[in-house]
């Protein structure tokens, strides 16, 4: 067979070059700029999962359980899984904190703007002796604060458990009568709720069984797990 003509060599070398630069650049690219629209697409999407804030005391801070077993982190995971995702972004509930506490401890580690609140509190004020007048104020307080922070409609206050259902709980009443002195608390934060049109979830009236309980007063995982499954039902209508 007689060789190709240098020329002609060439020209097929030239033609087959030609050929691969056409096909990389039909090939999909991502430039810069639609890199960044990429990145922004997936940052929107984390921003999309609503941030929800939590204060209390120790049955917010899953006291008894491990923090992931605590109501506010189940209901982050129960919403999600209802296709509201939502992401606990702050809990920072104490055992033994009182309404007092979480006005001077919690409310400064709180972002500034959240999507969904949360307020359970008010046992450890009537355990301490506080009184009724300066449980509201303090409540008041710290509703008109978390009010602000989320939008209408997202701020949901909880009623205090009955401490006298828990197998230790009689224990705290220092003579008094335990389970009415918690219902004339959670009556304020009724109080409070209606005068701002708030909702209001009640917890007091759910009794949990002795096995339910890790040390006789707090809730242990599947305790907290009752608890979740009311507070989930009563917020779930309004997001």
């Amino acid at each position: 067979m007689r060789p190709f003509p240098k020329t002609v060599s060439i020209l097929i070398i030239i033609v087959f070059l030609f050929f691969i630069l056409l096909e990389t650049n039909n090939k999909v690219i991502p430039s810069g700029d639609q890199m960044k629209k990429i990145s922004g697409g997936i940052e929107n999407v984390t921003k999309t999962r609503l941030q929800y804030i939590a204060v209390g005391d120790s049955y917010t801070s899953g006291t008894g359980a491990q923090p992931e077993e605590s109501w506010p982190s189940l209901l982050a995971e129960d919403l999600t899984k209802a296709g509201i995702p939502v992401e606990l972004a702050a809990n920072p509930s104490r055992a033994g904190f009182t309404t007092a506490d979480a006005l001077e401890k919690e409310l400064p580690l709180l972002p500034e703007r959240a999507d969904l609140a949360t307020l359970l509190i008010g046992a450890n004020d009537w355990v301490q002796g506080g009184g009724p007048e300066i449980f509201r104020k303090n409540l008041r307080l710290l509703i008109d604060d978390l009010h602000r922070r989320v939008p209408k409609g997202r701020l949901f206050l909880i009623t205090i458990p009955d401490l006298s259902s828990s197998p230790f709980g009689n224990f705290f009443s220092g003579g008094r009568n335990v389970s009415g002195g918690i219902q004339e608390f959670n009556r304020i934060i009724s109080e409070e709720a209606e005068a701002r049109n708030l909702t209001i979830i009640d917890i007091f009236s759910v009794r949990l069984k002795p096995h339910q309980y890790a040390d006789g007063i707090h809730p242990n995982a599947e305790g907290y797990a009752v608890w979740e499954k009311t507070i989930f039902e009563g917020i779930r209508p309004f997001l």
